[in-house]
């Protein structure tokens, strides 16, 4: 369109019309472009087409000649040079979008799917059949890809359990060759992606009536049922007869067969194998595949118990022992038993002859510990002053509260007490009891009570107060020693 030029002829400085002057025109070169010369217009033409029109340089030959109105004929030439240029290629951009930036390897060849986009001088390829498209993924068992139609497939590599997981690089590059058949190429674009390797999780869950058998009846027990769970989902029908379970029992005899209604499977023991009494452990593995073909896979144990008898009669036995060591422990913590110890609190002992405090500890003997029975005696120290003034008092003692009471806060009945000495004695003191002589010199006797009725018996514990008073001769034979004996008893 470009290649044109307007030819004028000039006969001594005055313009003359080209068929006067016989103006012809020529073309150098083989391919180049053709011309076409017309009223004065010298156009260029392509030789066959642009892609047919060789590039190069070229010289278009103008000759004529002018017969002026004497007969007179002059002629001229004139050259015109000129370059055809190849034409340039044009410009390719490729732009890659689509796939979200993370899929799952069961959703690949369905949500992996990349659009391709391209643009030559800026505008849009719609012939795509001259667009050429190479797409690769790099990386060990990568996702392999395909191309077609402005469009890039992700697909497995050979199998979904093949492909890898991770982070890849989708990498495009491309050719096209437009109208003139000039091929152009575009820079590489590239866009990454993940996939992730999401697989489904399959459960088995046992449910036993019984995990007790008797050995001698395993053909009547009832069955061990197993349960496949996919996703937290129950597999039912065909999907569960589809699964591959297997179960080892350890030589125990047995059968596995899917229910009737296809929602477990039922393992029944028999009698044809392994018997022997104790634990047996049972191994179920189970198998499927996913929505892509990959398998998986789950395991589980559980353990079963023969025995020679029903269990019952374990536990019979079992709770019989029981309940008679409980009530060997509730009749041997309940039974009543007097105080480890009683003794008597030395902070409290006073012993007072001829209203002289003496000094020293008193003797204490107590054989009731771990007993119901006992007996104690407290005697005072010797006086040496003295050696008639002595005083001591003996209580005899039965158990009143059970072992389970701490030891220091039993008590203990009172079932009899003497005061040995002094000999001459004048009142006395036993916990919340207390005795006089009915008349001077005789034996003392508990206070409130009818005269020739028996002494009733009482309860003592920790801090009560025992004593006796009374009085002894001197050591002169001149008169008698007031004695005052008085201890409060500590029970430990």
């Amino acid at each position: 369109d470009k290649g044109a030029y307007t030819v004028s002829a000039y006969y001594e400085g005055q313009p003359v019309d080209l068929k006067d002057a016989n103006v012809t025109a020529a073309i150098n070169g083989e391919g180049g472009p053709k011309i076409e010369f017309s009223n004065g217009t010298l156009q260029l033409k392509y030789n066959g087409g642009p892609k047919d029109t060789l590039p190069g340089k070229y010289t278009i030959s103008l000759s004529g000649h002018y017969e002026n109105e004497y007969g007179k004929i002059s002629e001229a030439e004139k050259q015109i040079t000129f370059d055809v240029a190849e034409i340039p290629a044009g410009k390719l951009e490729l732009r890659i979008s689509g796939v979200e930036e993370e899929i799952t390897i069961p959703d690949l060849e369905a949500k992996g799917v990349f659009t391709v986009e391209a643009l030559y001088d800026g505008k849009p390829v719609t012939d795509l059949e001259n667009l050429d498209v190479q797409a690769s993924v790099s990386g060990d068992n990568a996702p392999e890809v395909e191309y077609k139609e402005g469009k890039i497939y992700l697909k497995y590599h050979n199998t979904a359990e093949d492909t890898a997981s991770g982070d890849f690089e989708m990498t495009v590059t491309g050719s096209y060759k437009d109208e003139y058949d000039i091929v152009s190429k575009a820079e590489a674009v590239s866009r990454p992606f993940k996939i992730s390797d999401v697989r489904d999780k399959l459960e088995i869950e046992y449910e036993l009536k019984q995990s007790y058998f008797v050995a001698s009846s395993l053909d009547k027990s009832d069955p061990i049922k197993i349960r496949l769970k996919k996703n937290g989902t129950l597999l039912q029908g065909d999907e569960l007869a589809a699964a591959d379970v297997k179960v080892d029992t350890g030589g125990v005899g047995h059968e596995l067969n899917l229910s009737e209604d296809q929602s477990c499977y039922e393992l029944q023991l028999n009698s044809s194998g392994n018997k022997d009494h104790g634990k047996h452990m049972i191994r179920t593995t189970a198998g499927i595949k996913d929505e892509v073909g990959r398998p998986v896979n789950a395991e589980k144990n559980t353990v079963i118990k023969f025995g020679a008898l029903p269990q019952w009669v374990y536990w019979a036995i079992v709770l019989g022992a029981l309940a008679l060591i409980a009530a060997g422990v509730w009749a041997y913590m309940n039974q009543k038993i007097l105080p480890d110890q009683i003794t008597f609190d030395p902070e409290t002992v006073s012993f007072t002859v001829g209203g002289k405090v003496v000094k020293g500890d008193p003797n204490s003997t107590y054989n009731g510990k771990g007993k119901n029975n006992g007996d104690l005696t407290i005697t005072a120290p010797s006086y040496l002053l003295n050696p008639l003034a002595q005083a001591s008092f003996r209580l005899t003692l039965k158990a009143v509260d059970p072992r389970r009471i701490k030891s220091s806060k039993r008590r203990a009945q009172v079932t009899g007490r003497s005061f040995p000495a002094p000999t001459t004695k004048t009142g006395a003191e036993v916990g919340p009891k207390s005795y006089s002589p009915e008349r001077p010199g005789a034996p003392l006797v508990m206070d409130d009570i009818e005269p020739g009725t028996p002494e009733p018996v009482f309860n003592i514990s920790n801090g009560n107060t025992v004593s006796v008073d009374g009085r002894a001769p001197k050591p002169s034979g001149r008169g008698q020693d007031a004695i005052s004996f008085s201890v409060d008893l500590r029970f430990k």
